[in-house]
């Protein structure tokens, strides 16, 4: 069974990039615009889930930005899909690699639904909106990062 929650507990909070170090989320730094090429693996409460990012970028590898226009990486848009569809009512379909309409939509929506402006862009603010599906022992879990 899928659910939504947000942890509340300060030890919940952190999140951990598997193989590099602690990464949190929050404001990006100005001018993070870095296209999402990759996808790294981020843990939180003993579930896992990728998340896109960027692979020349250190530090905040997941401060990165998808649009139609730019050439994202099929792992940052693999692990987008997987998201959008299970734990944010996105209808995109069967995976097919490509950032079209459906994607500008869904993450339009994401962003109004937070209260942001309802763009189709993938940046820090939509990740940090986005309900993420994580994965564990203890079965799946759709929780903000």
């Amino acid at each position: 069974m899928v659910f939504r929650r947000v942890a509340t507990t300060a030890a919940a909070t952190g999140l951990l990039v598997l193989g590099g170090p602690a990464v949190t989320t929050g404001t990006a730094a100005p001018g993070a615009t870095t296209t999402c090429t990759t996808s790294i693996t981020v843990a939180k409460d003993g579930m896992t889930t990728q998340v896109p990012a960027a692979s020349l970028v250190v530090g905040r590898a997941i401060d990165c930005r998808m649009e139609p226009s730019e050439r994202t990486g099929i792992d940052a848009l693999r692990a987008l899909h997987t998201s959008l569809n299970a734990c944010n009512d996105a209808n995109l379909g069967p995976f097919d690699g490509i950032f079209g309409i459906r994607y500008r939509e869904a993450l339009g929506t994401v962003r109004a639904n937070a209260g942001l402006s309802p763009v189709g862009v993938y940046d820090p603010d939509t990740r940090d909106a986005m309900y993420w599906r994580f994965t564990g022992d203890a079965g799946t879990a759709c929780l903000r990062l």
